[in-house]
């Protein structure tokens, strides 16, 4: 569950699809989906800090403006930020 989120969590990402390697891209997608979802939905963007791995895939995406990549490392929780529409957490690739 969102609340439950906090710093020292270690997870694997491989069931999320992909990420953005633009910050508003992945808050308008997630203020898109809370709309879809309802005001009481909860969602969460990922921000990671110093990405260095990854493969691109927005030549291959719907969204090439999106600039997607998929990550593929596992990836500790280092700040969680509970905002007003959304949950941003801040993360360190696990090499």
């Amino acid at each position: 569950a969102v609340d439950n989120l906090r710093p020292g969590i270690e997870f694997n990402n491989f069931t999320l699809s992909s990420f953005s390697i633009t910050p508003r891209v992945a808050q308008d997608f997630a203020m898109i989906a809370r709309e879809k979802g309802g005001e009481h939905t909860k969602k969460v963007v990922i921000t990671i800090d110093g990405p260095k791995f990854g493969i691109e895939i927005h030549k291959f995406s719907a969204f090439p403006e999106e600039e997607e990549f998929i990550l593929g490392k596992r990836l500790e929780i280092a700040k969680v930020h509970q905002g007003e529409y959304f949950t941003n957490i801040t993360c360190t690739i696990i090499p």
